[in-house]
């Protein structure tokens, strides 16, 4: 099993290999040396353990007050007039 170091050297290269700006290939090379530290099997893969919880009380379909459609009433509300 590769080193931690050497999973953030591999990703890092297929990153900027793929084309990816080197901020993005960074940071995804560090969380993959960070999975790796931690023991993951994958580290080349996210954990889906890491992954952010759904908020509660929302289902799927219900889309929050704020995302009106534009051009409409609540939208103008909000807006002040300029």
């Amino acid at each position: 099993m590769p080193t931690p170091d050497e999973v953030f050297e591999q990703v890092l290269k297929e990153e900027t290999d793929k084309g990816s700006s080197p901020a993005v290939a960074q940071g995804r090379a560090k969380a993959a040396r960070v999975r790796a530290q931690r023991g993951s099997t994958s580290p080349n893969k996210p954990d889906s353990s890491t992954a952010p919880a759904p908020e509660r009380g929302a289902s799927a379909g219900d889309a929050p007050a704020a995302e009106a459609a534009p051009g409409s009433a609540a939208e103008a509300e909000a807006q002040p007039a300029a």
